[in-house]
């Protein structure tokens, strides 16, 4: 886990949002092989090994054994997520994350895969989140673009949120546009959408009453 993700990553249980608390105890350049994260507000914890993060209980895709049959996908998910610059982070959902290293030859984007393949493992520049389906605990718009599969599709709506306003949505074209992004392009697999606005988290606001009220 790339040590600047931390700053993103959010409790995944129900309460007000919360940021992580790290505390590492291997470390490979900025890099975090094990450690523990733990909210400040529920006390949950949990555990990073081997660059891992685990969220919960999570549904990882199952591990593709077959060479993949669709050449340059690094290639394309640049160019359809507009990643043409290295900075901030780009999420890879499901059976995506095994075009993780070839996605990075191309740009050398950080990434977080989202419930990879099984054999799919994080590396230098890549981040592995292991989450409870349909949970994306990351900050609203942290991420510049993300790609989702079937498998990890209940993730959309979070989706809506962590990704930034102009990032780019990559999906089946089995799930329909939501109404928050606007549609580039598609064909008999994907489309590719805008987010038009992302949403803001709710805040709550807490104030003393007046005396005598």
């Amino acid at each position: 886990m790339f040590i600047e993700l931390v700053d993103s990553l959010r409790c995944v249980h129900t309460h007000e949002e919360s940021w992580l608390v790290l505390s590492a105890t291997r470390m490979v350049a900025r890099h975090v092989l094990d450690g523990t994260l733990g909210c400040p507000v529920c006390g949950a914890e949990f555990p990073v090994a081997d660059g891992i993060v685990h969220l919960g209980d999570a549904q990882r895709a199952p591990e593709l054994t077959s060479p993949d049959d669709a050449p340059q996908q690094g290639l394309r998910l640049a160019a359809l997520l507009a990643l043409d610059e290295p900075q901030g982070f780009a999420l890879l959902g499901g059976t995506w994350g095994r075009h993780a290293s070839e996605l990075r030859g191309v740009v050398p984007v950080q990434l977080v895969l989202l419930n990879p393949p099984m054999g799919v493992e994080a590396g230098p520049g890549v981040s592995v989140l292991l989450a409870p389906p349909g949970l994306v605990p990351l900050a609203a718009a942290s991420l510049r673009g993300a790609a989702i599969d079937e498998a990890t599709r209940l993730a959309m709506p979070a989706l809506l949120r962590a990704v930034r306003t102009k990032g780019r949505l990559l999906a089946p074209v089995q799930l329909p546009v939501p109404a928050e992004a606007e549609e580039l392009a598609r064909d008999e697999a994907q489309w590719v959408a805008e987010v038009r606005v992302t949403t803001s988290p709710l805040v709550t606001l807490a104030g003393a009453r007046r005396r005598g009220s």
